[in-house]
């Protein structure tokens, strides 16, 4: 058994502590959403800055700049305040579609001393309308040539694949992409990560699809099911196999003003997580904060990639969950996905 990092294969026994699901690079522009509102447009084009935080939290996705991380030496401070409290890998899920740089993961690894785990998949809405005129097939020769060859022209190899994005209904071009990532699944052993809509209910049909191709359902994580707690749709996801993936600790402010829709405090994913320990999950879950935006990092008065080591463990800890869970949670868990 082994995990392929940036940096080559490690034994899974060395991965330790573990985010399940960040992004160091990344260009997410493609989600961006325009606004009417004159004062917004303005804040829109703006960088970023402490003065529009509180515009950003109540509006995340206008910001042209906040949805860009493209600095590998910003990416190495933030992710030195991790290893410090004792991080020893991350789980980077940006694909070559939303400005995935496994080179620059390379280095920023090496700098800091966390091993990075890369995917390598399909993210839609990015995906270019020319991947509509291949087929199921052919998606998934293009995965596997990545696991085996490297990422993006690069030696650098993925340790599992994903994220792969999906929205609701699901398009024609994103069954196609799941089926190819599950196929590729089947062929190489690896995990596969899929991004559902975070606000719809879609996880059901997205595990039927890859099941019917023959994917391994204890091999498959559904990401950002915190977007909104439902502790009988967490738990019957992980009845039928899968990881169910609480990744955005740190993320309560609102995902769009004008919808009204609200993430989550801390404090209910944790009660959330108790339950679905408490009904015999543990196994199952995956535990991120998904920091894809500047107004997410520390240097723009976000939390960072150390925010569930340094204030999520202890709540967890005062809130009842036991060291031991969060061990199998942030180690054993991780280790068991990425481990073929």
């Amino acid at each position: 058994m082994k995990i392929m990092t940036v940096l080559g294969e490690i034994a899974p026994e060395n991965l330790g502590t573990t985010l399940a699901h960040e992004h160091l690079i990344i260009d997410v522009s493609c989600r961006r959403r325009m606004t009417d509102d004159p004062h917004l447009q303005r804040i829109a084009e703006e960088p970023v800055s402490m003065s529009i935080l509180g515009d950003l939290r109540r509006n995340p996705t206008i910001s042209a700049d906040s949805l860009r991380l493209n600095d590998a030496d910003l990416a190495i401070k933030e992710l030195a305040y991790y290893k410090e409290l004792g991080g020893r890998s991350l789980m980077d899920h940006t694909s070559r579609w939303i400005g995935g740089r496994p080179l620059e993961l390379r280095r920023i690894s090496q700098a800091v001393g966390v091993q990075i785990v890369a995917g390598c998949g399909y993210y839609s809405p990015a995906l270019p309308e020319s991947l509509n005129e291949l087929s199921v097939e052919e998606l998934k020769e293009r995965l596997v040539g990545e696991v085996e060859r490297g990422v993006d022209g690069t030696d650098v190899r993925p340790g599992f694949i994903g994220e792969i994005g999906t929205s609701w209904p699901l398009t024609p071009l994103e069954e196609k992409t799941l089926r190819a990532a599950a196929r590729a699944q089947v062929e190489t052993g690896l995990g596969l990560s899929i991004h559902p809509s975070p606000w719809d209910k879609s996880a059901h049909t997205l595990l039927d699809i890859v099941e019917s191709e023959g994917a391994d359902l204890r091999r498959v994580i559904i990401c950002h099911l915190d977007h909104v707690i439902d502790v009988p749709y967490h738990a019957a996801i992980a009845k039928r196999g899968a990881y169910i993936e609480y990744d955005r600790f740190g993320v309560e402010w609102y995902s769009s003003q004008e919808t009204l829709r609200f993430f989550p405090r801390d404090t209910e994913r944790v009660v959330a997580l108790r339950t679905l320990i408490e009904q015999g999950f543990l196994e199952h879950i995956l535990l991120s904060q998904d920091v894809c935006q500047k107004i997410e990092l520390r240097e723009f008065g976000g939390h960072g990639y150390s925010h569930i080591l340094r204030y999520v463990v202890p709540m967890m800890k005062k809130m009842g969950v036991a060291e031991e869970q969060v061990q199998t949670m942030m180690v054993e868990n991780p280790k068991r996905f990425l481990s073929h």
